[in-house]
């Protein structure tokens, strides 16, 4: 087995994390991480007033007014497109059981953010055997009405800076 590199100026607590990212790593990023000493804030900006705006909610509300300026909202925008109005084919064939839900629920990652729906995944993990029905039975109506719940045709657009 090959030995580690040696680090200059590599500490036992360092040696110490930097075995421990060869096995994880999660570990690896969190030391880096720790070392990084920047900062990504947003300065102090204008609003549109010449008034210097340094609180982050301040600066928030000028970036809010400033790009719903600039953007314009569509007509008929709740209208859906005329190519949309009659279907031919469904997924009425798409073949799953209740089992399947449930595996689906029992492997998500519990370490990972909300979704869309502002579900933690450790929540949905661990009431997976009351939640794979009623999911199973949504899921099932959709497909075989051939329609989709309107809250699924949403979605979360966020700017990044």
């Amino acid at each position: 087995m090959a030995s580690l590199p040696q680090v200059i100026g590599c500490g036992g607590h360092r040696r110490h994390e930097v075995k421990k990212a060869k096995k994880n790593p999660k570990a690896f990023y969190k030391f880096v991480n720790s070392k990084l000493k920047t900062s990504y804030r947003v300065t102090d900006i204008l609003s549109g007033d010449d008034e210097l705006v340094s609180r982050d909610a301040g600066k928030a509300e000028v970036f809010s007014t400033y790009f719903s300026s600039v953007f314009t909202q569509e007509e008929n925008v709740n209208q859906m497109p005329d190519f949309c109005v009659s279907v031919k084919e469904t997924l009425g064939n798409v073949e799953f059981a209740e089992l399947d839900v449930l595996k689906l629920l029992q492997n998500l990652n519990p370490s990972k953010l909300l979704g869309p729906d502002n579900m933690h995944p450790r929540i949905l993990k661990e009431c997976a055997p009351e939640l794979a029905e009623p999911l199973y039975m949504l899921f099932r109506k959709s497909l075989d009405e051939g329609r989709i719940p309107s809250p699924w045709k949403v979605a979360n657009v966020t700017p990044v800076f």
